[in-house]
């Protein structure tokens, strides 16, 4: 188990990361939430948590962006902050969708197992919903717009 020095050392770490990112993205992109998501998703490849080819190999979809809505005639949040599409070794292709809860914080908190459930039952509503012809022709709207 980490002590708390690590634990802090990790969140100032995490935080000039974001910043980092934040001064280096595209004007449309520099929110912290897309840049702690594409932080996140890089340590989470770096440290082989989540596997991803050797670049000779690659041929994944990576997609970091915020969306949130409330489906039209429901009640139910959907989100999703990033995803990632890659193959699973057996001529298939798996799809990660990412949630995060950030905000610039300069002590650690605990997250609840309530804002956990909230957060994955967000994720879950999204990729139900995408499933659906309505949230097709609701997706091509937003994109025109």
């Amino acid at each position: 188990m980490a002590s708390t020095e690590q634990v802090e050392q990790s969140l100032k770490d995490l935080n000039e990361a974001v910043s980092c990112g934040m001064d280096n993205a595209e004007p449309e992109r520099a929110f912290e939430s897309i840049c702690f998501a594409d932080v996140a998703l890089n340590k989470l490849i770096s440290n082989g948590v989540i596997q991803v080819p050797p670049e000779d190999e690659l041929n994944y979809f990576n997609e970091i962006d915020r969306f949130e809505a409330v489906f039209p005639g429901s009640d139910k949040r959907m989100r999703m902050d990033g995803c990632l599409i890659l193959p699973n070794g057996h001529g298939e292709l798996d799809l990660h969708i990412f949630v995060t809860d950030y905000e610039r914080r300069l002590e650690v908190e605990k997250i609840t197992e309530e804002e956990i459930k909230k957060l994955s039952d967000e994720a879950y509503y999204f990729v139900y919903s995408a499933g659906e012809e309505s949230f097709k022709n609701w997706w091509i709207f937003l994109k025109l717009m």
